[in-house]
């Protein structure tokens, strides 16, 4: 069993409501003809720096932030979030940046260039999707579980380590080197 931090579904409504609370999904997916049973967290920005949110960071293979392009704000608070998740996982992790709303090109706030630049200073791949009309979804979720289960060797050096010694210890199951 792989667990993942995802936005949610793959689905996308005019209605949808704001996420208010942590919601899980469960999914069962093909990753390079192996079936694997996939655990989706839809931690909403509200909730991320809560108690009961650390320790959902906790045994997670990897984290998808996702920003809106059209919302400084958003972009604004990545770094914090990515902080928070990387103090409070407990292993090895894979974290991915990814904005949002392309579809929506005159409403954009967050230029490509300074979201890739952002992603190049801390080593996180970068990736712009639509929820609206599908653009890179799909290849964003087939990336990501393709570099945890079967990670390349550029992968492996990419991914986070845990801050403290003690958590180093116990990352026995990690797919990374520790160094």
């Amino acid at each position: 069993m792989y667990t993942l931090t995802f936005p949610q579904g793959n689905t996308f409504t005019d209605e949808y409501k704001s996420t208010t609370e942590i919601t899980v999904f469960k999914k069962s997916v093909e990753v390079d003809g192996k079936q694997v049973e996939v655990d989706i967290y839809d931690l909403c920005s509200k909730n991320l720096f809560g108690e009961k949110a650390y320790s959902k960071f906790r045994n997670k293979d990897g984290f998808i932030v996702m920003f809106d392009v059209t919302n400084y704000d958003s972009f604004a608070n990545i770094k914090s979030f990515f902080d928070r998740i990387r103090q409070y996982s407990n292993r090895c992790i894979l974290p991915v940046l990814v904005g949002n709303k392309i579809d929506t090109t005159e409403d954009r706030a967050i230029g490509k260039l300074l979201a890739e630049d952002f992603a190049n200073e801390h080593d996180i791949p970068y990736i712009e999707t639509s929820a609206k009309d599908g653009t890179m979804v799909t290849e964003l979720f087939e990336k990501v579980l393709t570099d945890i289960i079967n990670p390349s060797e550029k992968v492996k050096q990419r991914q986070w380590r845990p801050f403290t010694s003690a958590d180093l210890n116990s990352c026995k199951s990690c797919k990374c080197a520790i160094s």
